[in-house]
Protein backbone atom coordinates (compact mmCIF):
# COMPACT_ATOMS: atom_id res chain seq x y z
CA UNK A 1 0.00 0.00 0.00
CA UNK A 2 1.38 3.45 -1.21
CA UNK A 3 1.31 5.92 1.93
CA UNK A 4 0.18 9.37 1.66
CA UNK A 5 3.08 10.60 2.07
CA UNK A 6 4.79 8.57 -0.93
CA UNK A 7 1.21 9.83 -2.60
CA UNK A 8 2.30 13.52 -1.89
CA UNK A 9 5.88 13.09 -3.32
CA UNK A 10 5.29 11.65 -6.07
CA UNK A 11 2.33 14.11 -6.93
CA UNK A 12 4.98 16.41 -6.82
CA UNK A 13 7.87 15.32 -7.90
CA UNK A 14 5.25 14.71 -11.83
CA UNK A 15 4.15 18.65 -10.94
CA UNK A 16 7.54 19.64 -10.32
CA UNK A 17 8.75 17.91 -14.45
CA UNK A 18 5.24 19.46 -15.49
CA UNK A 19 6.43 22.89 -14.83
CA UNK A 20 9.63 22.65 -15.92
CA UNK A 21 8.39 20.91 -19.51
CA UNK A 22 5.66 23.86 -19.85
CA UNK A 23 7.74 26.91 -18.49
CA UNK A 24 11.49 25.50 -18.30
CA UNK A 25 13.88 25.15 -14.64
CA UNK A 26 13.81 28.78 -13.99
CA UNK A 27 10.68 28.79 -13.29
CA UNK A 28 10.25 26.24 -10.52
CA UNK A 29 10.20 27.01 -7.68
CA UNK A 30 8.39 25.48 -4.24
CA UNK A 31 5.62 27.89 -4.38
CA UNK A 32 4.71 27.53 -8.21
CA UNK A 33 4.74 23.47 -7.80
CA UNK A 34 2.66 23.87 -4.71
CA UNK A 35 0.21 26.07 -7.02
CA UNK A 36 0.11 23.50 -9.76
CA UNK A 37 -0.26 20.20 -7.35
CA UNK A 38 -2.67 21.92 -4.93
CA UNK A 39 -1.24 22.11 -1.70
CA UNK A 40 0.43 24.19 0.35
CA UNK A 41 4.05 24.80 0.22
CA UNK A 42 4.51 23.04 3.83
CA UNK A 43 3.53 20.07 2.45
CA UNK A 44 6.60 20.52 -0.32
CA UNK A 45 8.79 21.25 2.70
CA UNK A 46 7.53 18.67 4.63
CA UNK A 47 8.14 16.04 2.05
CA UNK A 48 11.49 17.27 0.62
CA UNK A 49 12.44 20.15 3.07
CA UNK A 50 13.57 22.71 0.31
CA UNK A 51 13.43 22.91 -3.63
CA UNK A 52 16.81 21.65 -4.00
CA UNK A 53 15.76 18.36 -1.77
CA UNK A 54 13.15 17.82 -4.06
CA UNK A 55 15.52 18.40 -6.81
CA UNK A 56 18.13 16.04 -5.60
CA UNK A 57 15.31 13.32 -5.62
CA UNK A 58 14.61 13.84 -9.12
CA UNK A 59 18.23 13.31 -9.68
CA UNK A 60 18.10 10.63 -7.61
CA UNK A 61 15.02 8.59 -9.51
CA UNK A 62 17.13 8.93 -12.56
CA UNK A 63 20.46 7.75 -11.54
CA UNK A 64 18.74 4.63 -10.26
CA UNK A 65 17.00 3.74 -12.96
CA UNK A 66 20.30 4.01 -15.18
CA UNK A 67 22.50 1.95 -12.60
CA UNK A 68 19.35 -0.87 -12.44
CA UNK A 69 19.53 -1.04 -16.55
CA UNK A 70 23.04 -0.77 -17.19
CA UNK A 71 23.18 -3.71 -14.27
CA UNK A 72 20.67 -5.40 -16.75
CA UNK A 73 22.83 -5.02 -19.99
CA UNK A 74 25.72 -6.49 -18.07
CA UNK A 75 23.71 -9.31 -16.75
CA UNK A 76 22.03 -9.99 -20.58
CA UNK A 77 25.23 -9.63 -23.10
CA UNK A 78 28.06 -11.66 -22.75
CA UNK A 79 30.71 -9.62 -24.92
CA UNK A 80 32.31 -6.47 -23.16
CA UNK A 81 31.76 -4.76 -27.01
CA UNK A 82 28.19 -5.35 -27.23
CA UNK A 83 28.07 -4.41 -23.64
CA UNK A 84 29.41 -0.94 -23.76
CA UNK A 85 27.50 -0.51 -27.08
CA UNK A 86 24.26 -1.06 -25.21
CA UNK A 87 24.74 1.04 -22.40
CA UNK A 88 25.78 3.77 -24.80
CA UNK A 89 22.23 3.24 -26.81
CA UNK A 90 20.60 2.93 -23.58
CA UNK A 91 22.14 6.26 -21.70
CA UNK A 92 21.04 8.08 -25.52
CA UNK A 93 17.35 6.57 -25.32
CA UNK A 94 16.92 7.39 -21.35
CA UNK A 95 18.17 11.21 -22.38
CA UNK A 96 15.43 11.59 -25.18
CA UNK A 97 12.86 9.49 -23.70
CA UNK A 98 13.50 11.28 -19.88
CA UNK A 99 14.89 14.65 -20.94
CA UNK A 100 13.81 16.71 -17.77
CA UNK A 101 15.30 13.87 -15.85
CA UNK A 102 18.32 14.22 -17.54
CA UNK A 103 18.24 17.94 -17.16
CA UNK A 104 18.35 17.72 -13.52
CA UNK A 105 20.93 14.78 -13.40
CA UNK A 106 23.64 16.30 -15.04
CA UNK A 107 23.03 19.83 -14.41
CA UNK A 108 21.98 20.94 -18.00
CA UNK A 109 19.37 23.67 -18.62
CA UNK A 110 19.72 26.29 -15.62
CA UNK A 111 19.74 23.58 -13.12
CA UNK A 112 21.65 23.20 -10.39
CA UNK A 113 21.57 20.21 -8.22
CA UNK A 114 23.80 19.99 -5.20
CA UNK A 115 27.63 20.90 -5.04
CA UNK A 116 30.20 18.60 -6.01
CA UNK A 117 28.42 15.45 -4.28
CA UNK A 118 28.00 12.25 -6.36
CA UNK A 119 25.35 9.81 -5.60
CA UNK A 120 25.68 6.34 -4.98
CA UNK A 121 23.72 5.43 -7.89
CA UNK A 122 25.57 7.95 -9.97
CA UNK A 123 28.62 6.38 -8.43
CA UNK A 124 27.44 2.77 -9.12
CA UNK A 125 26.18 3.28 -12.76
CA UNK A 126 29.92 4.77 -13.93
CA UNK A 127 31.20 2.22 -11.94
CA UNK A 128 29.30 -0.50 -13.66
CA UNK A 129 30.94 1.52 -17.27
CA UNK A 130 34.24 1.24 -15.80
CA UNK A 131 34.07 -2.67 -14.90
CA UNK A 132 33.25 -3.08 -18.90
CA UNK A 133 35.67 -0.99 -19.74
CA UNK A 134 38.08 -2.99 -17.94
CA UNK A 135 37.38 -6.17 -19.52
CA UNK A 136 38.31 -4.20 -23.22
CA UNK A 137 41.34 -2.42 -22.49
CA UNK A 138 44.53 -2.13 -19.71
CA UNK A 139 44.32 1.56 -20.17
CA UNK A 140 43.64 3.72 -17.39
CA UNK A 141 39.92 3.13 -16.21
CA UNK A 142 39.27 7.00 -15.41
CA UNK A 143 40.81 8.03 -18.66
CA UNK A 144 38.85 5.16 -20.49
CA UNK A 145 35.54 5.98 -18.79
CA UNK A 146 36.06 10.26 -19.64
CA UNK A 147 36.53 9.35 -23.40
CA UNK A 148 33.53 7.24 -23.19
CA UNK A 149 31.38 9.66 -21.06
CA UNK A 150 32.63 12.58 -23.42
CA UNK A 151 31.40 11.03 -27.01
CA UNK A 152 28.11 9.84 -25.37
CA UNK A 153 27.38 12.87 -23.11
CA UNK A 154 28.75 14.90 -25.93
CA UNK A 155 26.46 13.61 -28.38
CA UNK A 156 23.19 13.76 -26.03
CA UNK A 157 24.03 17.19 -25.44
CA UNK A 158 24.66 18.08 -29.11
CA UNK A 159 20.89 16.02 -29.58
CA UNK A 160 19.12 18.05 -26.57
CA UNK A 161 20.25 21.24 -27.93
CA UNK A 162 19.38 20.48 -31.43
CA UNK A 163 22.87 22.01 -32.33
CA UNK A 164 23.07 19.70 -35.34
CA UNK A 165 19.65 19.64 -36.30
CA UNK A 166 19.38 15.97 -36.80
CA UNK A 167 16.80 14.09 -35.99
CA UNK A 168 17.37 11.81 -32.55
CA UNK A 169 17.27 8.42 -34.62
CA UNK A 170 19.76 9.57 -36.92
CA UNK A 171 21.98 11.06 -34.06
CA UNK A 172 21.42 7.53 -32.18
CA UNK A 173 22.99 6.06 -35.11
CA UNK A 174 25.84 8.39 -35.35
CA UNK A 175 26.46 7.80 -31.72
CA UNK A 176 26.43 3.89 -32.45
CA UNK A 177 29.62 4.11 -35.27
CA UNK A 178 31.31 6.76 -32.95
CA UNK A 179 31.20 3.91 -29.70
CA UNK A 180 32.20 1.49 -32.27
CA UNK A 181 34.84 3.14 -33.66
CA UNK A 182 36.00 3.67 -29.85
CA UNK A 183 36.07 0.24 -29.45
CA UNK A 184 38.02 -0.94 -32.43
CA UNK A 185 40.51 1.61 -31.19
CA UNK A 186 40.77 -0.15 -27.39
CA UNK A 187 41.18 -3.09 -29.17
CA UNK A 188 44.03 -2.23 -31.49
CA UNK A 189 46.08 -0.26 -28.25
Amino acid sequence: MISRDDSNRSKIIHATLKLAEKEGWNSVSTRRVAREVGYSTTVIYHNFGSKAKLLEEIQIEGFKEMREQFRRIIEQVDDPAQQLLSISLFHFDFAMRHQLHYQVMFNLEGVKVGGSEHHKDQIAAGDLVRGVLKKLSTDSPLELFMNWWAIVHGTIVIQLNDSMKTRPDDTKTMLSEFIRRFIRGLKRG
